[in-house]
């Protein structure tokens, strides 16, 4: 999970590079940042039960086979 919670303030960080999405939320809304991530077209799927974050660049690297 990539969903960081400080001090009440949830942000959703890039499960394959350093990049941390702009947008923050409140800690009970992390529903609604997943939204608002993909909004901003990052991709948020569940694998393994694990909920997994890509930024867009590694989104389009993992449809074009460059990124696992």
């Amino acid at each position: 999970m990539t969903t960081i919670v400080i001090q009440g303030v949830a942000r959703i960080n890039c499960d394959a590079c350093p990049t941390t999405h702009h947008r923050t939320a409140k800690a009970a809304e992390i529903r609604r940042l997943a939204e608002l991530a993909r909004a901003d077209h990052w991709s948020v799927e569940k694998h393994a039960g694990d909920w997994q974050h890509f930024c867009p660049a590694c989104t389009k690297a993992r449809k074009g086979g460059r990124l696992l």
